[in-house]
This record gives C-alpha cells, sequence and structure tokens, in this order.
C-alpha cells in the first residue's frame, strides 16, 4: 500500500505522456474479476483518526511522518490531549516520539501543550530543548514566559537564542529584566539576540548596556542589532556611531551598516553611498551599487533592469532578490523585464522565482499574464511539465486572487496546464477548492484523473471520500479504481486498515 500511494502522489507532479505514447483507456476489465483494493466501508472517528496518526509519529516512515503531522494540525485543538498522553506515556521510551509530538504541538499552537512541553526543556539532548522551548513559545498560556526565562540559564547557546527570540515576540518588564541580569555572560551573537529582543520588548533600562554594545562589541552581527534595539528605543546615538564609521572609509562590514541605516531611513544614509558610488574604491563603489540596486528611492530602475536582463545568470539571481521594491513602486520597466524573464528563461530556477516575484505582487494584470503564458504552452513539450509546476506554485502565494485563477486553470484542455493548477491548489492547501478538483475524476483524461486524486490526497479533507466513492462506483479502469481506494485510505489514514 506505502508504495502504490507514493506513486500516486509523484503523479501529480509528473509531466503528461507526450502526443502518441499516451496509453489512452485500459481494455474495460470486470470489477468482480479484478476489484483491487476496497474502498473503505466507514469513515473512522476522529478520534481513532487522531490516534492513528499519533501511532504514526513513532513508527511511520518519511511519507507517513509528514502526512500525520500535517493531519494533526487540522485536527487542531481536537488532537492535544491525545499527543500529551502520548508523549506523556512513550516520550522516555523514544526520543524519535519526543521530537515529533512536539512539533505537532508546536503547529497547533493549543495552551495546553505548555505544561507537556515544559517537561523536556531539561532534557539531556539539546536539540529536544530546543523544540520544546520553540514549541512553550507557540502554545504560550499560563506560566509559558516564566518556562522561557528558565531557558535563558541553558548551557546551550542555540536553546537561549530560541528563548530571547520567543521572549522578544511577547515579552513583559519581567522577561526583560531577566534578559538584563544575564547580559554579561552573553557571548557572541548572543548579545546581538539580547539585544534585539531588549529592543522589541521596549526595555529603556537597557539603553546603557546597548549603548555599550554598539560601542565594544567584536562582531558586527551584535553591533547593529544592538544600535536597530536602540532606534526602536527612540535613541539613534548607536545608528550615528555606524555612520560614523562608514563615512570613514570601506571595510568588509562597510555593507552592514549601511544596509542598517537605509533600513531605518538615517538622514546619512543617502551621503554615504552617493559618496561612495562616486570614489575610486572599487570594492566601496560595487558595495554601495548593490545596495542602491534593491532601494527605488536612491537607485535608477535602468541598472536593476541591465541585472536581470544580463547573460549572467548569477547577477540575474541576485536582481531577483532586490526586485520587489521595485514592482511595488510600480516601475514599469522592471515589471517588463521580470515578465520577459519568467516567460523566456531556460534556467528552473530563475523561472520559478521570476514567477513568485510577480505572482506575489498581487497585481491582477500580472496574474493574468501568468495564467495567459502558462495556458500558451504546448503540452506536448516535456519540458513544460516543470514551468507549469513553477507557475501553479507561484499563483498559489497571491491569495484569494491566484486561487481564482488556479480553478479557472483546471478546465483548460492541455494536461500540463491542468497540472500546473492542481500543483498550485495543492500548495495554497484550501480544502474549498476540493469539488473542483474531483471533477476532473470525470473531465479528465487518465493522467488527469491520477494528479487529481494526488491533490485530493494532500488536500486531506473528508469532503474527498464521498466525492472518490462516487468515482470508484463508475470507474471502469481497475487501475484508477485502486487509486480512489488508495487516496481514500490515505485521507483517512492508518485508522482506515490495510
Amino acid at each position: 500500500m506505502r508504495t502504490l500511494l507514493g506513486v500516486l502522489i509523484l503523479l501529480l507532479v509528473l509531466p503528461a505522456c507526450p502526443e502518441g505514447e499516451d496509453p489512452g483507456p485500459k481494455p474495460e476489465t470486470s470489477i468482480e474479476s479484478d476489484p483491487g483494493p476496497s474502498f473503505p466501508a466507514t469513515i473512522p472517528s476522529s478520534t481513532e483518526r487522531i490516534a492513528g496518526y499519533v501511532r504514526w509519529l513513532e513508527h511511520g516512515n518519511a511519507r507517513e511522518l509528514g502526512a500525520a503531522l500535517a493531519a494533526l494540525e487540522r485536527f487542531g485543538d481536537e488532537a492535544v490531549p491525545a499527543l500529551v498522553e502520548f508523549l506523556e506515556v512513550r516520550g522516555a521510551a523514544n526520543p524519535r516520539v519526543v521530537t515529533n509530538a512536539l512539533r505537532a504541538l508546536e503547529a497547533i499552537g493549543h495552551a495546553d501543550g505548555t505544561a507537556a512541553a515544559a517537561a523536556w526543556i531539561r532534557n539531556e539532548e539539546s536539540g529536544i530543548r530546543e523544540r520544546a522551548v520553540e514549541t512553550v513559545a507557540a502554545c504560550g498560556g499560563e506560566g509559558a514566559e516564566a518556562i522561557l526565562i528558565a531557558a535563558l540559564d541553558d548551557d546551550s547557546p542555540r536553546v537561549v537564542g530560541r528563548a530571547l527570540n520567543a521572549l522578544g515576540r511577547g515579552g513583559s518588564p519581567r522577561a526583560a529584566q531577566a534578559i538584563l541580569d544575564r547580559v554579561g555572560r552573553a557571548g557572541p551573537g548572543l548579545a546581538g539576540l539580547s539585544a534585539g529582543a531588549l529592543g522589541k520588548i521596549g526595555a529603556k533600562d537597557a539603553i546603557p548596556w546597548l549603548l555599550e554594545v554598539v560601542e565594544k562589541a567584536l562582531g558586527i552581527r551584535d553591533r547593529v542589532q544592538a544600535a536597530r534595539a536602540l532606534h526602536r528605543l527612540g535613541d539613534d546615538r548607536g545608528l550615528d556611531r555606524l555612520a560614523a564609521e562608514a563615512r570613514a572609509g570601506f571595510d568588509p562590514v562597510w555593507g552592514s551598516r549601511m544596509a542598517l541605516l537605509l533600513e531605518t531611513g538615517h538622514p546619512e544614509a543617502r551621503g554615504i553611498l552617493e559618496a561612495a558610488l562616486a570614489g575610486d574604491d572599487t570594492a566601496a563603489r560595487l558595495e554601495a551599487r548593490h545596495l542602491v540596486l534593491g532601494e527605488p528611492e536612491l537607485g535608477r530602475s535602468e541598472d536593476i533592469v541591465a541585472e536581470l536582463t544580463s547573460d549572467d545568470p548569477a547577477r540575474i539571481r541576485n536582481a531577483l532578490g532586490l526586485a520587489r521594491p521595485w514592482l511595488r513602486a510600480g516601475h514599469e520597466d522592471v515589471v517588463s523585464s521580470l515578465t520577459s524573464l519568467f516567460a523566456t528563461s531556460t534556467d528552473p530556477g530563475i523561472r520559478a522565482v521570476s514567477a513568485r516575484t510577480l505572482a506575489e505582487s498581487r497585481r491582477p494584470e500580472l496574474l493574468d499574464a501568468l495564467a495567459a503564458e502558462l495556458r500558451a504552452r504546448p503540452g506536448d513539450d516535456p519540458g513544460n511539465a516543470g514551468f507549469a509546476v513553477a507557475v501553479g506554485s507561484a499563483l498559489a502565494r497571491a491569495g484569494d486572487e491566484g486561487r481564482k485563477r488556479l480553478l479557472s486553470l483546471l478546465e483548460a484542455d492541455d494536461p500540463v496546464t491542468v497540472s500546473g493548477a492542481l500543483a498550485g491548489i495543492v500548495r495554497a492547501g484550501d480544502a474549498a477548492d476540493v469539488a473542483a478538483v474531483a471533477r476532473l475524476l470525470e473531465s479528465g483524461d487518465r493522467a488527469t484523473k491520477f494528479r487529481a486524486v494526488g491533490a485530493l490526497t494532500s488536500l486531506g479533507s473528508l469532503e474527498a471520500i464521498p466525492l472518490l466513492r462516487e468515482a470508484h462506483r463508475k470507474e471502469r479502469d481497475p487501475e484508477l479504481r485502486a487509486a480512489y481506494a488508495l487516496g481514500a485510505r490515505s485521507i483517512l489514514g492508518p485508522a482506515a486498515g490495510e
């Protein structure tokens, strides 16, 4: 069963058979003579399904573990008691149980998970302690802050770092004082994380120490985080110090200082960049040029267009990472370059990132352009399968407007177009799309039907079960019947039986 399920899911992203190679429908076979896997007769209760998925946290293979974590997150609060009990009963015997159960509790984020996670925050394995801190932070509730404060005394810098990040997201004056009480032993890295947490909490009592970090710390990351924290607290002396250093000349960390000055809108940032661009120091000019490429208010759109249209893939990838602000600012020459790159690049990575960048703008005309380009690709070209998945995945990032176009693409005649839409729908993960996907079980070609089952399995909604049952009843192809039965069993999880 496991092997067949793996094949079923893989079919979701495989290209359709080229023209002339599609084996077409199988000869009709008597259902009675070749029944294949049976369709589940009943739907197990949610309690039974949760129990089955929880068992997979201990004994499941990689695919089953992923399915269990996704399903338990969908069950949400209803799954918490079973996870807590499982952690208490089986955790001591198997570290894998601890890690996976904590992951599930973290994803759900219910306060009842805090005490269960806290029991593992002193475990001898630092990896389990890290996971326990993250779970306490996600679950929150009464007592969570005290647990995170206690974790600040852990001997693992990674555990302390996770606790600092969590306290920074929602800490109180009590947490700020606890962090300040421990800054004397905060080494490189942790000093910056402590600074960041104190700035987010709003701890003005930390200003003297933060100024000391900016003045004396050896690591630029710690100094930058301290200056950012000071800025949050309304004190720009840290930024002024970094600006003076940047103005004095170029060094290997000049760009880190300048990035913060630009981020915070420091009044000297523009002048320092302009001086570097006009100066004789080649390294400073290159770094300044890179910085202004991502700043529409400082740079020129023709410069980033030149990068996007260059012949050097490395330069293109770098420019793609800087293009979003230009897109948001409405620079149509950048939009045009990205659209052309998306449509013509032969590099799958560049094509995928350019599609994502266009989709994340959520501009209707760009979403239409992505959908139209996908429809225009001939399905008999095997190379277009990856392109279809890239476009579908990009549209999934565009919220409801992207989903609207994905649902429209399901109605295309071309199997490759439909496969891209299915990939996007799976990434969007909205159970409301189940009915639209299930219609392909009647209207799609054979390969599309297999992909549709894979999509329904990934969406994991019980609403798909009666639709799969009806398709199973009508279908004459034994392999498709088997796929429908296996898809239903996969949605129901281990409680459906073998």
